[in-house]
């Protein structure tokens, strides 16, 4: 009998033995399956092998087509980062009844035989490379909307307004999303792509507000036909003139160098001493005066000003706009939301000339205007001339003897300006008062050049322009001695561009 139940214990002793020892070897047990793929007796190189042929099947099938009207893009496994973790699920499944002892291994492995997991190995789709897709579809797509244009024609101050067009534009981050769910319930997939309508920032009925008149100013030109046709030449560059919301205009850009080959003429213009001498372009800072009030006036940004050597006589004190080229320019910047219009003319009224510049675009809210102030809260005296015998002979077309003199610089008094912008409202009310700036005009102790030679007795003394005889001058008859003399004049010289000044005027 007790053979017997040796034999038994020694049979179920080997079959245990036997069955525990499969699992300790490194294949999937009986039961395991990996993506429906039944593993049993698999190796681990073999389950790889076999799940990376199922996973290069899954992505070729990747297939995601888009479609907008009669255009279409499909996206395929190129368009995106594609990773599955093959491994790490093989090895997760190699788990199963690998672990404790022989007895839970063995009750492990008839669970699995009974229950047959399936281990899941997913595709894991990542955006990185469809960001750029997307964009080229948009690019392809995506039509920007116009805005409404207007035109001027100064001449005569007409402006004709065209209606801007709606665009569209593909919303390119929700369509990554979207792409990226769709993939998630199916690897092969249809899309309608939708663009979102943009609207133009400019439309008709804005701009048909900006076509008011809001400032205007005048000076009235003197001198010569050159210093005429130097104030017209450089105004006419801004005649017509379009500055857009925050654009910057450079008088000197927009005129040149004042030159014979851009159509510049000699006039007078004020030289390093405070004289007046011919150069080319004099004349050309009353056209930058007479704009700098009207975009003062039109609410612009003043950029850049500069004043003369001493106050013109064309603009209340404290408003005039001194350029030069280079080195002294005159800018200003539309500071509104709407674009600005520049008309400008020189031309005769009741017989006088008068340079003009008109500023059109959106009036002011509420009926708010702007005017200018100048007020003089200092000045001192005028200084006496220094009188200056002319020994190089440089003034000889003016003097030549010692009882003339020739006024090159004109004495002038000292001065100090304040300038004001005034703000009033509809009624006429004054709601504001900014100070400018202040204008500190130095005294100008003039110049008067005498000749060299002695007057013959017997030739009558006579002033030329610009010059006047000093005290000692007489006529002398040969019979009979008479003393004559002609009292000194106070020539007016008018501020025009010319040399650069001295430091203390940049």
């Amino acid at each position: 009998m007790w053979i017997r139940r040796c034999i038994f214990f020694a049979a179920l002793l080997g079959v245990l033995i036997f069955w525990g020892t499969r699992y300790y070897q490194p294949i999937l047990v009986p039961g395991v399956h990996i993506n429906g793929v039944d593993m049993s007796g698999k190796t681990r190189e073999e389950a790889i092998a076999l799940l990376e042929q199922q996973m290069e099947s899954l992505k070729d099938s990747i297939a995601v087509t888009l479609k907008y009207e009669d255009r279409s893009w499909v996206l395929t496994k190129q368009d995106f980062d594609v990773d599955a973790p093959i491994e790490h699920t093989v090895d997760q499944a190699m788990l199963v009844a690998r672990e404790g002892n022989v007895f839970k291994r063995m009750l492990d492995g008839w669970d699995a035989r009974r229950k047959q997991p399936n281990y899941q190995a997913s595709l894991g789709v990542e955006d990185a490379n469809l960001t750029e897709k997307i964009a080229q579809i948009a690019a392809e797509l995506d039509i920007p909307a116009t805005d409404a244009t207007i035109s001027f024609d100064p001449q005569e101050v007409e402006f004709t307004i065209t209606e801007g067009t709606q665009g569209r534009v593909l919303d390119q981050e929700s369509l990554r999303d979207t792409i990226m769910q769709a993939l998630e319930k199916d690897l092969s997939c249809t899309i309608e792509l939708t663009m979102q309508t943009t609207e133009p920032k400019i439309t008709k009925a804005q701009l048909s507000q900006a076509t008011d008149r809001i400032s205007f100013f005048e000076t009235e030109v003197n001198g010569s036909e050159n210093r005429i046709d130097n104030v017209k030449l450089a105004l006419a560059q801004f005649n017509g003139m379009v500055i857009a919301p925050g654009q910057t205009i450079s008088f000197n850009e927009t005129t040149g160098e004042r030159s014979a080959d851009n159509g510049y003429k000699e006039a007078p213009g004020i030289n390093a001493d405070k004289g007046l001498e011919d150069t080319l372009g004099g004349g050309v800072c009353q056209a930058s005066t007479t704009l700098y009030n009207a975009a003062l006036m039109a609410n612009c940004k003043i950029e850049e000003r500069h004043r003369h050597s001493f106050p013109s006589s064309y603009v209340k004190k404290g408003f005039d706009a001194m350029v030069n080229w280079p080195n002294s320019d005159f800018k200003f910047s539309n500071q509104s939301e709407y674009p600005l219009f520049i008309r400008t003319y020189v031309g005769e009224r009741d017989g006088k000339i008068y340079a003009q510049v008109w500023f059109y675009g959106k009036k002011l809210e509420n009926g708010i205007t702007l005017q200018r102030q100048s007020v003089v809260v200092e000045e001192t005296e005028r200084p006496e001339p220094e009188l200056i015998e002319d020994t190089t002979g440089k003034y000889a077309d003016y003097v030549t003897y010692d009882d003339e003199a020739y006024v090159a610089v004109s004495s002038r008094a000292g001065m100090v300006v304040e300038a004001y912008l005034i703000t009033k409202d509809a009624d006429g009310n004054e709601i504001d008062k900014k100070l400018l700036y202040t204008d500190n005009f130095p005294a100008i102790t003039g110049k008067h050049y005498y000749g060299s030679k002695k007057r013959p007795a017997g030739e009558r003394p006579e002033a030329k322009a610009g010059c006047y005889l000093l005290p000692h001058a007489t006529y002398v008859p040969v019979d009979t001695p008479k003393p004559t003399s002609t009292p000194r004049p106070d020539p007016t010289q008018e501020p025009e561009e010319g040399e650069p000044d001295t430091p203390d005027e940049e």
